[in-house]
């Protein structure tokens, strides 16, 4: 017997003293699983779903209701799914990054480690490392919020059945920006500052169509650089007379900062970007965040003027 089989057969007999444990899935609902999410599982971890159950039991075989239940499979893809875009559908609506809409890509959530923490596997590394997100931390130093909880699952599994004991300290997980679709800027003065910055009516206004523009424009001249923010989850807002990229955002993270330059049509609801940079001092941003902003332009309705390319201007 293989060391994965002699692991799981342990496993198997933790998961049996659980009620709310299921039966294993089938093969195909795995491979459909994988089909679904863009990648494949890493083999225990499809293994601890078609062999030993699918979800509601505890590798450490504590029944406690306080105690996590490792996710069915259904509820991994979905919150996966879910937690990469905030708009997908999905079958159950499940929501786990309520503070990180920015997810990595391959990481599945696994179970809940309790005091908004995210259980998770990196399906991208062969090792398939278990690592801990605690949204908490993740809207004040998102850095700081990923940290690796074991080098491998198969590792961290037999620590949860007692085998071995887990080194002191637990590393940060730097390369969730490497995985992420936009870099999820924050507050160059976060760790002093992170609390929501005060606003005032007017202050900032979300752009979610041409007619919003068409009211915003009623206060706030044209053909005039003003400062923008793409918030987390995609949306463009666009600051008040005297507020910043902070005020903005209300001193939450963003996507994209800096200004453009608006330019109406002939008709209501006709407005373009002539000028765009990327510019701020409230966020540590570049142009590596451009997608982010041409991908809220157009969600907004704004056109973008030919050419506007060449028009972009980087820190």
């Amino acid at each position: 017997m293989s060391h994965s089989d002699d692991l799981l057969a342990r496993l198997e007999t933790v998961a049996a003293v659980f009620e709310e444990a299921r039966p294993a899935v089938e093969e195909n609902r795995i491979r459909g699983a994988e089909q679904t999410l863009g990648f494949p599982l890493p083999p225990l971890l499809a293994a601890l779903y078609g062999r030993v159950a699918d979800g509601g039991w505890n590798p450490t075989g504590d029944t406690c209701p306080a105690y996590g239940r490792l996710f069915p499979l259904e509820t991994l893809v979905d919150g996966y799914l879910g937690d990469r875009d905030p708009e997908a559908e999905t079958t159950t609506s499940v929501r786990f990054a309520f503070s990180q809409p920015e997810w990595p890509e391959g990481v599945v959530t696994i179970m809940s480690g309790g005091c908004f923490t995210n259980v998770c596997v990196d399906c991208l590394d062969p090792a398939a490392p278990v690592l801990l997100f605690d949204s908490d931390i993740a809207s004040a130093d998102p850095d700081a919020a990923w940290t690796v909880e074991a080098p491998s699952l198969a590792a961290w599994l037999e620590e949860a059945l007692g085998d071995t004991t887990r080194p002191s300290g637990m590393p940060v997980w730097p390369q969730w920006r490497e995985r992420i679709r936009y870099p999820n800027h924050t507050r160059r003065d976060a760790r002093e500052h992170p609390e929501v910055e005060p606003l005032w009516p007017g202050a900032r206004t979300l752009i979610a169509d041409p007619a919003d523009l068409d009211r915003w424009a009623t206060g706030h001249p044209a053909r005039t650089p003003v400062p923008y923010v793409v918030d987390p989850f995609g949306h463009l807002w666009l600051a008040g007379q005297g507020a910043g990229h902070a005020v903005c955002a209300g001193g939450g993270p963003v996507r994209a900062a800096g200004h453009l330059t608006l330019v109406p049509g002939a008709r209501p609801g006709d407005w373009r970007v002539a000028r765009l940079d990327t510019r701020s001092t409230d966020y540590h941003v570049d142009d590596a965040c451009l997608p982010a902003v041409t991908d809220a332009l157009d969600r907004a309705g704004v056109h973008r003027a030919a050419g506007l390319s060449d028009d972009i201007e980087g820190r």
